[in-house]
Parts: structure tokens; C-alpha cells; sequence
């Protein structure tokens, strides 16, 4: 990794779009993993296409450890340590990266918890 003045990175719109990546995607990952596997699961069910469901959710958990990796990724260049109560472009983005890694971890977590009952027992069992 090539050094980078983080005050410097965070002020262009690469390293705030990283940021805010960091910190969203886990989320929507998880959102589009619940939606679109309540709104697919009669048709899977019927049609016996069970599969699908599953590289569903090896997609959101691609998208969600994207989202972990450039959570992680940002706080590495904001300076690998705890936040301070700074005003300054730095410390945001710190706090920022930091609060990225937590739900990018917490929602990578959800979403592995939310496939193991498919994994394991039979979703179309009545």
C-alpha cells in the first residue's frame, strides 16, 4: 500500500465514496438478501430451484464483505486506531471507517445467520 496523506484522500470524492461504501453496503446486502428471498421463496419452492436462494446469498455476502474490505480499508488510511474526539477531516473519517467496520461485520454475521436454517433444514417443509 502506497503512502497517502489521509486528510488529503478524504477530502476527494474517492475516499468519501469509500467511506460511505464502507458503511452501507453490509446493510443493503442484507436488505436485498431478506427481500428478494421472501419474494422468491414460493417460486423457488415450487419449482424446486432451491439453488438459486443460495447464490443469493453468496452474492449479498460478496457485496457485504466488499463493504467490509473498503470499511477496513479507509480506517487503515485514516490511521489504524481509535477515534478521537477530533473536528478534523481525519478523525471523521476514522469514526466513519470504524462505525463501517462494526455493521459491515454485524450485517455479514446477519446474513450468514439468516442462511444456516436453509443450509441445514428444508425451507419448502410444511
Amino acid at each position: 500500500m502506497e503512502h497517502r496523506d489521509p486528510a488529503d484522500y478524504f477530502m476527494h470524492p474517492k475516499g468519501i465514496a469509500a467511506l460511505w461504501a464502507g458503511l452501507l453496503m453490509a446493510p443493503l446486502a442484507w436488505s436485498l438478501h431478506l427481500g428478494i428471498g421472501y419474494a422468491l421463496v414460493d417460486w423457488l419452492c415450487e419449482s424446486g430451484h432451491g439453488m438459486i436462494y443460495h447464490l443469493l446469498t453468496l452474492a449479498t455476502l460478496l457485496i457485504a464483505a466488499g463493504g467490509l474490505y473498503l470499511a477496513w480499508h479507509s480506517w487503515r488510511i485514516a490511521g489504524p486506531q481509535w477515534p478521537d474526539s477530533g473536528g478534523d477531516p481525519v478523525s471523521r473519517s476514522r469514526f466513519m471507517a470504524l462505525s463501517g467496520l462494526m455493521l459491515s461485520g454485524f450485517f455479514t454475521l446477519v446474513i450468514i445467520a439468516q442462511w444456516l436454517p436453509a443450509l441445514f433444514l428444508d425451507p419448502c417443509a410444511k
